[in-house]
């Protein structure tokens, strides 16, 4: 099964022992995904996507001996996994693409349809002209949105912009990895976002 951005997705029964991971880092093989879920007496398979052009595709799924223990799994949900942090879930038939199920974290791997926005992690400071600055050249800017703690009001070092079209989005994916000019932290995170109804 194709889903968009090219990522050929393998889905197979027995999805109650199986979670779908999203964010993977590119570097990341099945050994050592395997071995951060709990090696092989916890994991009995796991299976990385490709995009067509042979390129990993960010998203993964692990299947465990047991329901119980991919319950267990659920567990790393936001862990590191060679310096990136990943995101966790039951996997669903439509795992990857689905926006009601990518909607419990905000950001996915895969492009959901008629996606129009990013999620950005790694954001050193709560900067909004100097995100929207460097992410202007991919396209029209509709909003930037910067995430704070709703008790604290505590900047999270995540946000979203939205654009006018699913075109720039693709631009702005490509801005992965990047830095923005004075925030000496670490690398920007870049993926797609979900859209919910607080930001539309």
């Amino acid at each position: 099964k194709e889903t968009g951005g090219g990522v050929v997705e393998d889905v197979r029964p027995g999805l109650e022992k199986t979670v779908f991971v999203g964010s993977l880092p590119f570097k990341a093989t099945e050994e050592i995904v395997k071995k951060h879920f709990g090696g092989d007496e916890v994991v009995a398979s796991v299976r990385m996507p490709m995009r067509r052009d042979g390129r990993r595709s960010g998203i993964g799924f692990v299947e465990f001996h047991t329901a119980e223990l991919a319950k267990a799994g659920l567990l790393l949900h936001d862990s590191e996994l060679s310096g990136r942090t990943i995101h966790v879930r039951i996997a669903q038939p439509d795992a990857g693409s689905s926006e009601l199920n990518a909607a419990r974290f905000g950001n996915v791997a895969v492009r959901p349809k008629g996606c129009r926005a990013v999620f950005i992690g790694n954001i050193a400071w709560a900067d909004e002209e100097k995100l929207r600055a460097h992410f202007a050249p991919c396209g029209t800017i509709e909003q930037v949105i910067l995430d704070h703690d709703r008790e604290t009001n505590d900047f999270k070092r995540s946000g979203r912009v939205i654009f006018d079209s699913s075109a720039a989005v693709e631009e702005a994916i490509k801005l992965e990895g990047s830095y923005i000019d004075g925030f000496p932290r670490k690398p920007l995170r870049v993926t797609y976002a979900v859209m919910h109804s607080d930001i539309e």
